[in-house]
């Protein structure tokens, strides 16, 4: 039976995804844009560029070498978020919100791999030669997201 307590978690749940994926989706293209213009690095602070990376691995270029798998990984992790919330209707708010932010950038860098078979990363974190490995805004999504439901599933 759907309450109202349901209807809001459901609603929570596609917002928030829906609103990373769109986030996402519109940076990555706005950065494509903007790199092809400025020859495909630009410089913003002296620890921050901006990059043009495909990523066919997971976040942070993890697992490069595994191919198409990773499509069939985000379906099978979407799915399962999606029946989390759906089934236990005793999820706190802010669980439902962080379902909703690792849901959303599931999708977003699985939009990626349906276009083009590897995510567009952009974001370049650097300490003179060294590089955190470029990043955008849905694999942030992931990252926070899980991060944090670790921390309200920890015992």
């Amino acid at each position: 039976m759907l309450t109202v307590h349901v209807i809001k978690r459901f609603l929570l749940f596609w917002g928030i995804a829906l609103g990373v994926i769109w986030a996402d989706q519109q940076t990555k293209s706005w950065i494509q844009s903007f790199l092809a213009d400025h020859g495909g690095v630009f410089v913003m602070a002296p620890c921050l560029s901006l990059v043009r990376v495909w990523n066919k691995g997971i976040s942070f270029g993890l697992f490069d070498h595994m191919g198409t798998i990773w499509l069939f990984l985000v379906f099978v992790c979407i799915a399962v978020l999606f029946f989390t919330v759906r089934t236990y209707k005793d999820r706190s708010y802010w669980l439902v919100a962080l379902y909703g932010l690792v849901t959303g950038g599931a999708v977003g860098n699985g939009i990626d791999r349906v276009r083009g078979g590897a995510v567009f990363d952009f974001i370049d974190f650097h300490w003179g030669s060294v590089h955190f490995p470029a990043f955008n805004l849905a694999d942030a999504s992931i990252s926070v997201g899980a991060v944090l439901l670790a921390f309200f599933y920890r015992k």
